[in-house]
């Protein structure tokens, strides 16, 4: 029985009002400029063991239902795609389905004509309708009961499927009805034709209210976008095309390599998707018009697409395959906050503060957005990254923020405090550390001379630090001033102030006398005894250094020495920054119980105006020849070394009194150090550390150790050499040949000699038997400085024999 849907004027109206079209607008072209979309794979799931033909999604019962090539019908959960059901076999091919709005009813459109009809949770005994005479060709519902339906008999017929009868009938048609899509309203649906064009009808009359006509080719599948205001539709040549059907415009037209099995829409309307038989998938931004993403399915062609949530794909594939796909736009936030303190230091405790308050400053980043950070417990205030930040931010940080604020320092002592920062993806980091407020008594800090330490030199320097802003300084050795009523220059808390001082034989007492810039008062007294010894620190006696006398059954004793020269009396040598404070500071360390305990007999320390030709001469040849076959001797240099100008085999290590244009008569020969390794030093254990370069230039200015960059580095090669001298000589040399030693402020060092203290104190100490050996200081050291210079600088070892085991230092424990 047929019959006719009247409805109300009303709805006819606005049914006419909705379809009031502008005119054909000309289709954008393809644009390929827009952000690419991110998409994950989630899940793949071998659904059957041929192609799966047909496939459909009840986004209301969480189904997905595939119709294999075998015939076979099968019911998937979503979104774990674990299988349900199969539906009883039908005895016809099946050539499209659709599910009701709720997703109970599944709607099999069959060769014969009929429509069978399952309901999903009793899928044995299926209903069935005959509202065609041909096979059905497409077929789609609107709401619970109302299955639309185009077939081969160029008919397409709305049929009520609870008592079967016929609301409306189009038998005009000329042509197949390849595919059908209602809209959201259900006011309208669109019948496509083998011919190419699309036919738009009121559902409420049964009357055609536009043609569209730009396809040529027949419409193999549609969809209405899910808000209603676009319809999309592919062609078996490969054409995709999108309306405005507010305005009947077409919006573009793109193209595939075959025949396009599906287009559809994901919830929201932002994205439409289409897959080809040449299996390629296209994701286009419907907003902007701009392709954001192509795909080429490797498990065969793409036979359906479409989305099951906001940001779920699921697709099937021509070899059996159901796959589940995150779709977003943009990669998933798996980066937590960073958060970079400026101005501190490394360590738990950030400052030292002599004072009620102290400004902590740093940089919040994220590659998300940022919410409201706190700082012990209270807002953080962020504002944007200025220009003047040292910060590296890392690549792909959208989020960059700066802070700044004060922490009240109630008490003497650590005062603690925790930043909190999150993100949308509620990633959450924490800064924590301490703001140490200072006593009086601790707001002075002497480095050096330690409190009633020995010396053999006739002077020292006196290095300390303030944790307050220095108006002037003096200095005084036994009451008498030496320094008097001292401006620092460019001094802040923290930085070190350094003078040298004389000292008599026997007992000094020094005294630091230090007034702030809001005139407070401090000072610190420091003992030191001055030994009445014909050796000292880098001066030698007349007599060229006479041997103390060797305790009998001493056993093995080990002898060191320590050369840094950053200062050279000719202009035409460029000075260091930190040579003469890296060999210091490695004689700080030897003379430590873990460096060894090296005292003023065993350990000659030579620093810039102390380290002439004559007194390395001295040092090498005859302090060192107190050694016998059973000790250990460290050497180590800090320094220029460089080839003669007039004759560049000819290679030096500078000393401070070098002269460039006479090097051969003021310079150390290399051939010397070679000399002395095998005529003068009996030890079988020698180790060489040399922190020095050589280039060709003398008079260059610049932050290397080393006299220009132009020639290869011939006295690292030379000195590496050394070793071969004789069995048992270690040579480690800052950098290979061709290179140069690098410093950096950050570190007040050179980058070799960093890392081999670092080493010594216990980071080379690999399987943590609380001892260091030369082999785990070499190692870690070599790894440490490739890495801080990127390759630049390469230390280099000795490939002789020599003890792996041999202790260098010892670790407290």
């Amino acid at each position: 029985m047929e019959r006719r849907i009247v409805l109300c004027a009303m709805l006819a109206m606005s049914i006419a009002a909705s379809l009031t079209y502008a005119q054909q607008a000309d289709p954008s072209s393809l644009n390929t400029g827009g952000q690419e979309i991110y998409v994950e794979p989630l899940q793949s799931l071998d659904a059957a063991k041929t192609s799966i033909d047909l496939c459909a999604i009840s986004l209301k019962s969480n189904v997905v239902v595939t119709l294999s090539s075998e015939g076979i019908i099968k019911l998937y959960d979503l979104p774990t795609l674990k299988e349900k059901t199969a539906l009883a076999a039908i005895p016809v091919h099946v050539n499209t389905f659709a599910f009701s709005a709720s997703g109970q009813t599944l709607a099999l459109g069959a060769a014969d004509g009929k429509a069978y009809l399952f309901n999903i949770n009793a899928p044995t005994s299926p209903k069935k309708l005959s509202p065609h005479s041909l096979g059905i060709t497409s077929m789609a519902f609107q709401g619970e009961n109302w299955m639309f339906t185009g077939g081969f008999d160029k008919k397409a017929v709305i049929t009520e499927t609870t008592n079967g009868d016929v609301l409306g009938t189009l038998p005009d048609f000329q042509e197949d009805v390849s595919a059908l899509a209602v809209h959201p309203t259900a006011k309208l649906f669109a019948v496509g034709l083998s011919s190419g064009t699309i036919q738009l009808y009121a559902v409420a009359k049964m009357e055609l209210q536009k043609a569209l006509t730009e396809s040529r080719n027949k419409i193999s599948s549609m969809s209405y976008s899910v808000d209603g205001k676009f319809l999309a539709a592919g062609a078996v040549d490969g054409s995709v095309y999108l309306w405005d059907m507010q305005t009947g415009a077409l919006k573009i037209r793109y193209s595939q390599k075959g025949m396009i099995a599906s287009v559809s829409f994901d919830p929201k309307s932002r994205w439409l998707v289409s897959a080809a038989s040449d299996s390629s998938l296209r994701f286009l931004d419907v907003a902007s018009l701009a392709t954001v993403k192509t795909m080429v399915e490797r498990d065969g062609r793409t036979t359906f697409a479409g989305f099951i949530n906001d940001d779920i794909l699921l697709t099937s594939t021509s070899k059996g395959k159901l796959k589940s796909w995150k779709i977003a736009l943009a990669p998933p936030d798996t980066t937590n906050p960073g958060i970079v303190l400026e101005n501190t230091a490394d360590s738990t405790v950030i400052a030292k503060v002599f004072g009620k308050e102290y400004e902590i400053r740093g940089v919040i980043y994220d590659d998300n957005e940022l919410k409201d950070p706190v700082i012990n417990g209270k807002p953080l205030s962020l504002a944007p990254l200025g220009t003047n930040t040292t910060v590296k931010i890392p690549a792909g940080m959208k989020a960059v923020k700066q802070f700044s604020t004060v922490l009240k320092l109630d008490s003497v002592g650590l005062i603690p405090f925790e930043i909190n920062a999150a993100d949308n993806a509620k990633h959450i980091t924490r800064t924590s550390g301490f703001v140490q407020r200072l006593s009086n008594d601790q707001a002075v800090e002497v480095e050096y001379p330690l409190l009633n330490s020995e010396t053999d030199a006739m002077s020292v320097p006196v290095k300390f630090r303030t944790w307050f802003d220095v108006g002037s300084y003096s200095i005084s050795v036994n009451m008498v001033d030496i320094v008097n009523g001292q401006v620092p220059e460019f001094k802040v808390a923290g930085d070190v102030i350094a003078d040298e001082v004389p000292l008599v034989a026997g007992y000094n007492q020094i005294q630091i006398s230090i007034t702030s810039k809001n005139g407070e008062r401090f000072s610190k007294t420091i003992g030191i005894n001055r030994k009445a010894s014909i050796l000292g620190a880098g001066t030698f006696a007349a007599d060229g250094g006479a041997k103390k006398q060797r305790v009998a059954g001493a056993g093995p004793q080990a002898w060191a020495v320590v050369v840094g020269v950053s200062e050279y009396q000719s202009a035409g040598i460029p000075s260091l920054k930190y040579a003469d404070k890296d060999a210091e500071a490695l004689a700080n360390f030897l003379r430590r119980p873990e460096g060894g305990g090296y005292d003023s007999n065993h350990m000659l320390v030579l620093l810039n105006k102390d380290a002439t030709l004559a007194n390395l001469r001295q040092a090498l040849i005859t302090f060192l020849n107190q050694a016998i076959d059973m000790d250990l001797v460290i050497i180590y240099f800090a320094g220029h070394g460089a080839s003669d100008p007039a004759k560049p085999k000819n290679m030096y290590l500078l000393t401070n009194d070098s002269d460039p244009n006479t090097l051969g008569t003021t310079a150390f020969p290399m051939w010397d150090i070679q000399t002395v390794l095998a005529r003068y030093i009996s030890a079988k254990r020698v180790v060489v550390f040399t922190d020095a370069c050589h280039s060709g230039g003398i008079s260059v200015n610049f932050a290397t150790r080393g006299l220009g960059e132009t020639e290869p580095n011939l006295v690292n090669q030379y000195i590496a050499d050394l070793s071969k001298t004789k069995e048992g000589i270690v040579v480690f040399t800052a950098s290979a040949a061709g290179e140069v030693s690098q410093e950096f402020p950050e570190f007040s060092h050179g980058a070799f000699t960093y890392y081999l203290l670092e080493g010594m104190a216990g980071k080379a100490d690999e399987n943590n038997d609380y001892t260091v050996t030369i082999n785990e200081l070499m190692q870690y050291v070599e790894e440490q400085v490739k890495r801080k210079t990127h390759g630049a600088q390469n230390p280099t070892r000795s490939q002789t024999e020599f003890d792996k085991e041999m202790t260098i230092s010892t670790i407290p424990h």
